[in-house]
């Protein structure tokens, strides 16, 4: 989905997004604030971004927040 609802629904929802560098995507992403931008279209790209906020419980929190406040 290029347009970014789901984006958006999942900041609403505080779900920090990971998301491929096409569309509209990458700018409603502040990459490693409240998502994600995958370097690449492919599953190691994309793992990544899911590595990143699951294996630090910390941040993954902090993430959560920002999508939240950011979908505001």
């Amino acid at each position: 989905e290029g347009f970014g609802i789901t984006v958006v629904e999942a900041k609403r929802a505080g779900l920090p997004s990971v998301v491929c560098p096409s569309g509209a995507l990458p700018e409603l992403i502040a990459h490693r604030r409240d998502g994600w931008i995958a370097n690449g279209f492919d599953a190691p790209a994309i793992a990544d971004g899911l590595e990143w906020f699951l294996t630090d419980a910390e941040r993954l929190a902090r993430a959560q927040a920002a999508a939240r406040e950011s979908a505001q």
